[in-house]
């Protein structure tokens, strides 16, 4: 900017801090460059000097910062909502899934409530649990309800009673035991106790029938045709042994037969004494009804029989030859005495 200094010398020197001669003769012009600050809304370029390149490094290498992340603590009250949840040093697993889990509600809600994990847990419900065999007092428990469970069965057997009672008889039982805890997981109804029968109680027979004849060979045979409602017809076999005890009677089986002709007949019954390890020669005797197929002489059971073993004692069915006997006097008598028997039945 230009000044004029026309003053003294002092005054300059205060304004400009150079003093300046003065002439009061002439005007001289003195030009000075003067800076002053600049607004901050537009900066002196001239004046700002450029960060150096160390100085560019210093703030690109600074990361940024991050957020601080919030980890939950494992709390016992889960415990008592997820039963199979466990913690693990401060980490929740899942005893069913042995899966280690996030250490979130959340999270945790989500596994229990899925798929795979009610899976397992149905399967783990109905796998048996080794403790059941070490534990005694249930081991004990679970071996009395086997044991009342054939009683009941052999009990039908012994009275002759339908399979058809076992559907009410245990509950009986244990509406009349309450206190009993034997009573009370009795699970037996018509088609159990007729397994049992079949699978326990038959083989079970024939292993102590084997037994007493393997002691006592000698054994006398019952037999008997039969045909039931649905056509079909089977022989029904009865053996007859001694135990040093007593004469005992014991059912052999019951067979289906394709017809019955006297061959027919007789294979089947020489099938299920070899079965089960029963010699022919051994019999001593043979009682069947004294139709021709049983007593004929020629081709007749008891005949193919003494083939293979002549000792046998053949003996007829004495109800069935008193029935015979009594038929034939029947037709000697006259007929005025059978209707008087029978009108006196009858009014009765």
């Amino acid at each position: 900017m230009m000044y004029c200094c026309s003053g003294n010398t002092a005054v300059c020197s205060l304004l400009f801090g150079e003093p300046v001669a003065s002439s009061s003769k002439s005007t001289e012009y003195v030009s000075e460059s003067i800076t002053y600050p600049q607004s901050p809304d537009k900066p002196d370029t001239s004046t700002c000097e450029k960060p150096s390149d160390s100085e560019n490094s210093e703030f690109s290498e600074q990361p940024p910062k991050e957020k601080k992340k919030y980890t939950q603590k494992f709390r016992n009250v889960w415990l008592e909502e997820f039963p199979s949840l466990q913690c693990v040093k401060q980490e929740p697993i899942c005893k069913i899934c042995d899966k280690k889990l996030p250490c979130n509600y959340n999270h945790i809600d989500r596994h229990f409530k899925s798929k795979s994990h009610k899976l397992k847990s149905n399967i783990l419900k109905t796998t048996v649990q080794i403790r059941q065999f070490v534990d005694p007092k249930k081991a004990h428990v679970k071996n009395s309800v086997k044991a009342a469970e054939l009683k009941l069965t052999v009990f039908l057997h012994e009275h002759n009673l339908p399979f058809l009672l076992m559907n009410h008889l245990p509950k009986l039982i244990a509406s009349t035991c309450p206190d009993s805890s034997i009573a009370k997981q009795l699970e037996i109804g018509r088609t159990k106790a007729t397994n049992l029968t079949k699978n326990q109680l038959v083989e079970e027979a024939l292993t102590e029938l084997k037994e007493h004849l393997n002691i006592n060979k000698l054994y006398s045979l019952i037999i008997d045709e039969t045909t039931d409602i649905s056509t079909k017809k089977s022989m029904a076999v009865i053996i007859r042994f001694h135990d040093n005890v007593s004469i005992k009677d014991r059912f052999l089986g019951l067979i289906e037969v394709e017809n019955g002709t006297a061959k027919c007949l007789f294979e089947t019954v020489s099938k299920l004494l070899k079965d089960n390890n029963i010699t022919i020669e051994n019999m001593t005797g043979l009682g069947a009804d004294n139709c021709s197929v049983m007593m004929g002489n020629k081709v007749g059971v008891q005949t193919k029989f003494r083939e293979i073993n002549p000792t046998i004692i053949v003996m007829g069915c004495i109800c069935h030859s008193l029935h015979l006997c009594a038929s034939a006097a029947a037709v000697k008598l006259p007929k005025s005495v059978e209707e008087f028997l029978r009108n006196i039945i009858n009014h009765f």
